[in-house]
């Protein structure tokens, strides 16, 4: 019986990618401890400052204004934009108060983000992305279990230039299926073309957990990630609910790209490759290997060198401002120690108050790693940073939308706690 031509290309597409997954050796490193430590995932962002023009809330392709006090970020498909060139700014801090419930001051986890765009847009992607631009984050010191949102994976803090953008599900490329078929430098091109996107989620108890990856093309899968990560996670989580914690995507033809995946007591399963072996073999083995040990709410994620996922180490008021010198990414921990996890150390490094930790730097196409001693930053630097200097002047808009009194006096607190903590360090030498 012959086959379907359909069948037939989809078939020769993926053939044409099978040399770049043999003999690939998978480097999995796993540590094990004793320390349980469950996800906190917002439910929402409340956005509680804006100042400025064409600040916007992105869902998907279609956008409107953001106002402080009316607009939440709560979907995965959503973002704050912040553009560049101006002094606009804004500031969100994460909610634990699910849809439909009324936000007490209870439900203010964090983290808090201060946004300002000096050189390149910027995006908070909900639940724990940042993209681009320069702010600050800052924690309250933790008072009971899982009391601080997007702890212990992290905020993840993306490539200026380029990378993944804010769309989900894929679109197929410009370039037809035939077209590509007669190529005369397929895989070459074909990986060029293909972009795939990934989605992890995990359980609000603590244990459950899914991720699934697509790609442009079909080749992989098609279709919203998301949606079959969150039922995957819904199956092993006991029916109780499930929330994304990351999302992102990448090219097939994308170099020396991180794959990481994170799971309770502190299991951590890293490995290294181009963009299509992470889809194609990387994904499945780290799965695989999570799921041989019974590893629970593990929590997946692919980054770029120069891109950072950035944590507190302590229960401490943790405060830090994340900057761009020149084509480096830099974080300066204010207050409290932070543990940052890159390329280049992806079990993480400890940054302690005071310090600051430069990414490597690109030339246009070559990326060179920075593997070297961190660095103590002074009071001097930080009173030059215009981001600090603009966020010590700011104040939570008063609010003319139903909003509880004692959130927004809980919101005013906080921002006076990060205020002073940026004051005493300007005041440390």
């Amino acid at each position: 019986m012959n086959q379907p031509k359909h069948s037939r290309q989809h078939w020769l597409l993926v053939s044409s990618l099978i040399p770049f997954t043999i003999s690939i050796s998978i480097p999995v490193s796993v540590l094990l401890t004793a320390i349980a430590s469950h996800a906190a995932v917002p439910k929402a962002f409340f956005v509680t400052r804006t100042s400025g023009n064409s600040i916007l809330l992105e869902r998907g392709r279609t956008s409107e204004s953001a106002a402080a006090w009316r607009t939440q970020l709560r979907d995965y498909h959503e973002n704050l934009f912040v553009p560049k060139g101006t002094t606009s700014n804004a500031t969100l801090t994460g909610i634990s108060a699910p849809s439909g419930v009324a936000v007490t001051s209870k439900h203010l986890i964090g983290p808090t983000a201060y946004v300002r765009s000096q050189s390149l847009d910027s995006r908070y992607r909900f639940p724990c992305t940042l993209k681009g631009g320069e702010g600050l984050l800052g924690w309250r010191p933790s008072q009971n279990r899982d009391d601080r949102g997007c702890v212990p994976q992290g905020v993840r803090i993306r490539a200026g230039q380029g990378g993944g953008t804010a769309f989900l599900p894929l679109q197929a490329p410009i370039i037809a299926t035939k077209q590509v078929l007669k190529a005369q430098r397929l895989p070459d091109l074909l990986l060029g073309l293909v972009r795939v996107q990934y989605c992890s989620a995990i359980g609000d108890n603590g244990t459950g957990w899914g991720v699934r990856s697509t790609d442009s093309m079909g080749l992989l899968g098609s279709g919203d990630p998301c949606e079959k990560a969150l039922k995957d996670c819904l199956q092993t989580s006991s029916g109780d609910d499930c929330s994304v914690v990351s999302t992102w995507e990448w090219k097939a033809s994308d170099r020396d790209l991180m794959a990481s995946l994170d799971c309770d007591d502190n299991r951590k399963f890293n490995a290294r490759g181009n963009g299509w072996v992470i889809a194609s073999t990387l994904l499945l083995k780290l799965k695989e290997t999570a799921n041989a040990i019974g590893a629970k709410s593990c929590t997946f994620d692919v980054y770029a060198p120069g891109e950072v996922i950035v944590a507190p180490a302590t229960d401490q008021l943790t405060l830090i401002q994340f900057r761009r010198s020149g084509s480096q990414l830099v974080i300066d921990a204010i207050r409290g120690d932070v543990i940052v996890k890159s390329a280049e150390d992806p079990d993480g490094r400890t940054v302690s108050q005071g310090f600051s930790y430069a990414g490597g730097s690109y030339d246009g196409d070559r990326y060179f790693p920075n593997r070297q001693p961190l660095q103590r930053f002074s009071a001097r630097e930080l009173s030059d940073s215009a981001i600090v200097q603009s966020f010590l002047e700011t104040s939570p808009t008063v609010s003319d939308a139903d909003v509880p009194e004692d959130v927004i006096n809980e919101i005013a607190a906080q921002n006076k706690e990060f205020q002073e903590a940026l004051r005493q360090s300007l005041n440390s030498d």
